[in-house]
């Protein structure tokens, strides 16, 4: 999941707002973006990225989400 913020903060303030849910913060290297995973049974079954919602639907992600939809209609 994404979640487009319009300043993209400090990775503790959404470490503080996610404390209650499961989720927990992951170090990946990537800049402009934090993310933030769940996991089931040792396998991590939920990613929430939190990034600037400027640019957001620009991403590379969201066309390959489109990509994924137009072919699975196909089947």
């Amino acid at each position: 999941m994404f979640a487009g913020v319009h300043t993209l903060l400090n990775e503790e303030v959404y470490a503080d707002f996610l404390s209650n849910s499961g989720y927990y913060y992951v170090e990946t290297g990537m800049t402009g973006r934090h993310l933030f995973a769940k996991e089931f049974a040792d396998e991590r079954t939920h990613h929430l990225h939190f990034l600037p919602i400027v640019g957001f639907h620009e991403r590379k992600e969201l066309l390959f989400r489109d990509y994924l939809l137009n072919i699975s209609f196909r089947s």
